[in-house]
C-alpha cells in the first residue's frame, strides 16, 4: 500500500503567440524589462480577432532574443485588466520565479543539445548541422551495444545469464556495420561486451522488484536529512521511448519509462520517471543530469503524470542516482534552448528574416508605447553561430572541430591572428582557397532553403489537424490497427522488423460519392511516417512505409509499438476501458534525417585530409581523365556495341568504360539515357 500518492498532474495553460512588437523599459536603477506585445496564433484557419496581449520578461528572461514577427509559447495564467498600453487586454509576467517562455517553439531541439550548451553553445549546433554516423570507437561501440543489451533485458524482464548471453550474441551481430567500422571480429566483441555487462544480473536483484530492497540504494545529493532512500523497478512502460514536444521546442529518446516505488523511511510511493543508461566513467557531470531533468518534461506531457524525477544508472560503477530538477535549473535549460533555437531560426531565414517577412504581413497598427523605450529590429548579423570559445586544449580533443573550423571559415569568414587556437585555426583551413569557401557557402545555404521547407512542413503536425493535413496528400487521419507480424530475426533489416497494418476506421467520400484511395495523395512506399494517437499523443513512434494498397498501408518499425504506453498516457484511456479502437494520424515525415547528413557530405569534402580526389575534380573543376582503350577489353569486345544502342548512345557507353574519374551523360527527355546506363552496368 502506497502511503504517498503521486501529485496529481495539473499544468499551466500554454498560449501560443506571435509578437508584435518589442520594447525594453528601464524600471529603476540597473534594472530593466522587456516587454512583448503579442496576439494568439490560434491557427492558419482563424482570423486575427484584434486581441492583444503583453508579456513582460524580467530578471534573465530579458536575455532572451525575441523580436517582432517570432511565434512564442507563454507558460502560465494571463492576468485581465487594463494596461499603460492601449489594445492589450490581458497581460502576465514572466519572473525567475514563475512562469515561462519559449521562443520558436516549433524548432524541437534535442534534450542532449541542451544539456552540452553550458561547455559550448556552439558544438550542439553543429553537430545537428552535420550528422556523422562515422564518429565511432570502440568505447562507444561497446557502450552502445551494453546499452541495447540492457534495454532488452529491462523489455523482456530476464535476467539469467544464459538470456543475457544470447542478446549479446544477438546485438553483436547486428550491428557488423560498427566493428567494420573499429576493424574488430565478432568474437573479440562478445568478449568486450561480455565483461562490461557482468553487473546486469547484480542490478536485477538489486533494484528489480515490487518492494525496495534493504540494499537498493538511490543517491539523491540533494535529499534533505539523513534518512535513506531505496527503490526498486516495478514495471516499464517503453525503451527507446521518442517524444517530442511542440510545447517546450524539446525532443528526445528516453533509454527507458519505468515504473519505480520509492521508499523513504516509512513512506513510499509510485513514480513514473525517466531511466537513463550510462555505460561511460560514473561522472554525475551536470550532462547528464540535465538531460535527465529535460525527460520529466517531456514525459509528463506523454504520460499526463506529475514527474517528479529521473533516474541515471551508471553501469561501470553500478550506482543509481535520482536526478530531482528545481525550478531554477529548468528555467536555466529552457533559456538555453531558446538561444540555441534563436540561432538555428536564424539560419533558416535566407534573404529578408522571417520575422521581417511575417511583419510586413501583419498589417499591424501602431501601438501606443510608453515614452522611453526603444523597440527591437531583427539583426542585421549574418553570423548564425554561437562564436568559438577560443580554448585550444578544449577545441582540439572536440569531436566537432572539423564542421566548426568549416564553417568559421568558409561561412563566417573569420580571420585569426592572434587567438588561443590561430594555429589550429590554420592547420584545419589553410587549403580552403577563396573559391573552395564560396563553393560550399553557396551549397550550403542552397541546403539550407530547402530545409525551411522541410521544417513548414513538419510543424503542421501540430498546427493543423489530420483531416486537413490529409487534404494536402501528407496524412493519413482516422487509421486504426488491424494487424500486427513480428518479422525480427536473421537477415531481416532493422526498420522492417515489426510490421502494422492500418486502414480506416470508417470509409470516407469523395464529392463523386467514390471511396477515398490512400493512393490519391503524395505518400508513397518507402516514406518515412510518424505515427500518433489522436488526439493528443504526438509522434510516439516512426518508421517506414513497406506496402501500400487503396485501403491499406503497412509500416515497418524497429521495434514494437507500445500501445500499453499510450494508454497510459492517458489520451485513449477512455476508449481502451470501453472497448473501442484506437485511432491513430499517419503523417509523413518530412525531416528524418534533415538536411545534416546530406550537409555532412558536403562539409566531409573539404575537411583537412578528406576526400581530396572529390575536391579537386569538383569543386577546383579539375578536367576528368579518359584512357584511349577500355582497360579489361579485348579489342574485339571493345569494338562491340549492343545493337539496340543508336550511335550517340553506344559512343556515351564506351566514354564511360573509359572514364578514370567520372563522365557525365547528358540528354533531353527520351534521348535512351536511362537504356545506356542499363546497358553500361551490364558491361561493368
Amino acid at each position: 500500500v502506497l502511503s504517498v500518492k503521486p501529485k496529481r498532474y495539473n499544468p499551466d495553460p500554454v498560449t501560443r503567440c506571435i509578437v508584435i512588437s518589442v520594447s525594453e523599459v528601464e524600471t529603476g536603477k540597473y534594472k530593466r524589462e522587456k516587454h512583448l506585445i503579442v496576439r494568439k496564433d490560434a491557427g492558419w484557419k482563424v482570423k486575427d480577432d484584434g486581441e492583444r496581449m503583453l508579456v513582460v520578461l524580467k530578471d534573465d528572461w530579458i536575455l532572451t532574443n525575441v523580436v517582432a514577427g517570432d511565434v512564442i509559447n507563454v507558460i502560465g495564467h494571463f492576468t485581465e485588466g487594463s494596461t499603460s498600453f492601449s489594445k492589450v487586454v490581458s497581460a502576465i509576467a514572466v519572473t525567475a520565479l514563475e512562469n515561462t517562455v519559449v521562443l520558436h517553439p516549433d524548432i524541437l531541439i534535442t534534450s542532449t543539445s541542451v544539456s552540452s550548451t553550458s561547455q559550448c553553445s556552439r558544438k550542439p549546433l553543429i553537430s545537428s548541422l552535420l550528422h556523422s554516423p562515422f564518429n565511432v570507437t570502440e568505447a562507444t561501440t561497446w557502450g552502445s551495444m551494453l546499452h541495447e543489451v540492457m534495454q532488452e533485458c529491462l523489455a523482456e524482464g530476464r535476467w539469467e545469464k544464459a538470456f543475457v548471453e544470447e542478446k549479446i550474441d544477438k546485438v553483436v551481430r547486428s550491428e557488423l556495420d560498427q566493428l567494420l567500422r573499429v576493424n574488430v571480429g565478432v568474437e573479440r566483441a562478445k568478449v568486450e561486451v561480455r565483461a562490461r555487462a557482468v553487473g546486469i544480473a547484480g542490478f536485477s536483484q538489486t533494484y528489480i522488484g515490487t518492494e525496495p530492497k534493504s540494499d537498493a540504494t538511490l543517491i539523491d545529493s540533494r535529499a534533505q536529512g539523513s534518512t535513506k532512500a531505496t527503490l526498486a523497478l516495478s514495471g516499464l512502460h517503453d525503451i527507446e521511448e521518442e517524444i517530442w514536444s511542440p510545447t517546450y521546442g524539446l525532443k528526445g529518446k528516453v533509454d527507458a519509462s519505468v515504473q519505480a516505488i520509492v521508499k523513504v523511511g516509512k513512506s513510499k510511493t509510485s513514480q513514473t520517471m525517466p531511466f537513463e543508461i550510462k555505460t561511460g566513467k560514473s561522472t554525475h557531470g551536470p550532462e547528464h543530469r540535465a538531460q535527465t531533468m529535460l525527460y520529466t518534461l517531456l514525459m509528463a506531457e506523454r504520460y499526463l503524470s506529475e514527474i517528479p524525477a529521473g533516474l541515471l544508472y551508471y553501469t561501470q560503477s553500478e550506482s543509481l542516482i535520482r536526478v530531482t530538477p528545481s525550478r531554477h535549473e529548468l528555467r536555466g535549460l529552457i533559456m538555453a534552448r531558446n538561444d540555441t533555437a534563436s540561432y538555428l531560426a536564424r539560419r533558416m531565414s535566407a534573404g529578408p528574416s522571417s520575422s521581417q517577412e511575417q511583419r510586413a504581413n501583419t498589417d499591424e497598427p501602431e501601438l501606443d508605447l510608453p515614452a522611453g523605450t526603444a523597440v527591437n529590429s531583427t539583426s542585421d548579423n549574418p553570423h548564425f553561430l554561437p562564436p568559438t570559445i577560443d580554448q585550444e586544449f578544449t577545441c582540439r580533443k572536440c569531436y566537432a572541430i572539423d564542421g566548426c573550423m568549416l564553417y568559421r571559415k568558409a561561412v563566417e569568414g573569420v580571420v585569426d591572428g592572434n587567438s588561443e587556437i590561430t594555429e589550429l585555426y590554420a592547420m584545419k583551413t589553410s587549403h580552403l582557397t577563396p573559391p573552395r569557401a564560396k563553393f560550399f557557402k553557396d551549397w550550403e545555404n542552397l541546403l539550407s532553403l530547402e530545409e525551411q521547407g522541410m521544417v513548414r512542413f513538419r510543424k503542421e503536425l501540430w498546427t493543423m489537424s489530420a483531416e486537413d493535413r490529409e487534404r494536402s496528400g501528407r496524412c493519413f487521419s482516422d487509421m486504426v490497427m488491424v494487424r500486427h507480424e513480428d518479422r525480427a530475426g536473421n537477415g531481416v533489416a532493422r526498420n522492417e522488423r515489426h510490421v502494422y497494418w492500418f486502414e480506416k476506421r470508417s470509409v470516407v467520400s469523395t464529392q463523386r460519392g467514390s471511396p477515398t484511395s490512400l493512393l490519391s495523395g503524395h505518400i508513397a512506399k518507402g516514406d518515412a511516417m510518424t505515427i500518433s494517437v489522436e488526439p493528443h499523443v504526438l509522434a510516439f513512434a516512426r518508421g517506414f512505409v513497406l506496402e501500400l494498397t487503396p485501403k491499406t498501408v503497412a509500416v515497418g518499425f524497429d521495434m514494437p509499438l507500445n500501445l500499453n504506453g499510450v494508454v497510459i498516457g492517458g489520451a485513449a484511456a477512455a476508449k481502451a476501458k470501453s472497448g473501442e479502437q484506437i485511432v491513430f494520424r499517419l503523417d509523413r515525415d518530412e525531416m528524418t534525417g534533415g538536411m545534416s547528413k546530406i550537409r555532412h557530405n558536403l562539409a566531409s569534402v573539404f575537411f583537412a585530409g578528406g576526400d581530396t580526389k572529390r575536391l579537386e575534380l569538383v569543386v577546383d573543376l579539375r578536367a576528368p581523365r579518359f584512357d584511349k582503350d577500355i582497360l579489361g577489353l579485348s579489342p574485339e569486345l571493345q569494338a562491340a556495341a549492343p545493337a539496340q544502342l543508336n550511335p550517340s548512345q553506344q559512343l556515351a557507353m564506351r566514354k564511360v568504360l573509359q572514364a578514370r574519374d567520372y563522365a557525365l551523360i547528358l540528354g533531353m527527355p527520351g534521348t535512351g539515357k536511362t537504356t545506356t546506363i542499363v546497358e553500361i552496368i551490364k558491361e561493368l
